[in-house]
C-alpha cells in the first residue's frame, strides 16, 4: 500500500466554494495543497444565489464551460420591495459599469460545489471528503498543522506551513484560537423551503433575479433554482430576535407561512 502523505504546503479546512477556490488557486501555483472536507459530496447546502464577482474567478479556475453547461437559471438582477412604498423597484448588473459581468447564476449548491470541489482535485489539490479537521496543533506561537478525523472516526494528524480555515460558521480553527463576539442587533435566524411549480413574477423581465420582499418581521427571498420549466424555487424568511417569543408560540412551520402570508408579491409568485 502507498503511505499516506501527511505533510503539505497548505492545509485548508473545509471543501465548499471557498475553500476549494483558495486550494484551487494555491495548486495552480505549485504548492502542495491539502483539502479536508467532513462531508462526502455532493451534499446539500442552502444559499443558491451566487453574484457577479464570481465569474472571473470560474473562467481562472477553467469552470465557466462546465457550470454553463448546467443550465443553472442565470441571474441578471435583484427586485426589491422594501421601503415606504411597496411598488418592486430593481438592480441590474447589465447596468452597472463597476461589476465584471452582465449576469451570476442561481445554483444547486450540491450540485455547484461538487463541481468546484472536483476541479480543485483537477487542479492539482489533495481533497479528503469524509474527513473534517477537529484541532489545529500550535507550535512556536503558530498553526503548524491539524488532527483530522474521519466518518469512521479515525484520526489523522497532517502538517503545513499554512492552513486555511474555510469552514464556514463552523469556524472549526478559528473557534478555538480567537473569540467571535456577536451584534446581537445582527443575531437573525432563516427558515426556507423548496417550492416545486411556481407561477412566478408577472413581469419576465424580472424572472432571471432574487426577488426580495420585506415584511413586518423581517423580510422573504425567491430563487429560482431549477432551469427547465418552472422548475424549483428556494424561498426563505429571515426574522429577528425581537420576534422569537411569537415564533416559540406559533412553531417553526406555522410562523414561516404567517411570514409569506405578510409578503403579498410572494405569495402570488409561488400560486
Amino acid at each position: 500500500m502507498e503511505a499516506k502523505r501527511t505533510e503539505f504546503d497548505v492545509i485548508v479546512a473545509g471543501g465548499g466554494p471557498a475553500g476549494a477556490t483558495a486550494a484551487g488557486y494555491l495548486a495552480r501555483m505549485g504548492y502542495s495543497v491539502l483539502v479536508l472536507e467532513k462531508s462526502r459530496f455532493p451534499r446539500h447546502q442552502i444559499g443558491e444565489s451566487l453574484l457577479p464577482s464570481m465569474m472571473p474567478i470560474l473562467e481562472d479556475l477553467g469552470l465557466s464551460e462546465t457550470i454553463a453547461a448546467q443550465n443553472f437559471p442565470k441571474k441578471t438582477g435583484g427586485t426589491f420591495v422594501w421601503g415606504k412604498g411597496k411598488e418592486p423597484w430593481s438592480v441590474l448588473f447589465s447596468a452597472n459599469p463597476f461589476l465584471p459581468h452582465s449576469h451570476a447564476y442561481h445554483v444547486d449548491r450540491a450540485k455547484f460545489d461538487e463541481l468546484v470541489l472536483d476541479n480543485t482535485e483537477r487542479l492539482g489539490a489533495e481533497v479528503h471528503q469524509g474527513e473534517g479537521v477537529v484541532s489545529p496543533i500550535v507550535e512556536g506561537g503558530r498553526v503548524a498543522g491539524v488532527i483530522a478525523r474521519d466518518d469512521e472516526g479515525h484520526e489523522q494528524t497532517y502538517r503545513a506551513r499554512m492552513v486555511i480555515d474555510a469552514s464556514g460558521r463552523a469556524s472549526v480553527v478559528g473557534r478555538q484560537l480567537t473569540e467571535r463576539t456577536f451584534d446581537p442587533k445582527m443575531k437573525q435566524v432563516a427558515f426556507w423551503a423548496y417550492y416545486d411549480d411556481c407561477v412566478g413574477p408577472e413581469d419576465p423581465d424580472i424572472a432571471g433575479h432574487v426577488i426580495v420582499e420585506s415584511h413586518r418581521r423581517g423580510w422573504t427571498w425567491y430563487i429560482p433554482v431549477e432551469s427547465e420549466g418552472l422548475g424549483q424555487v428556494s424561498v426563505g424568511v429571515v426574522s429577528g430576535q425581537e420576534f422569537k417569543d411569537e415564533f416559540a408560540e406559533m412553531g417553526a412551520q406555522a410562523f414561516f407561512e404567517s411570514c409569506i402570508a405578510d409578503a403579498p408579491m410572494l405569495q402570488k409568485m409561488l400560486g
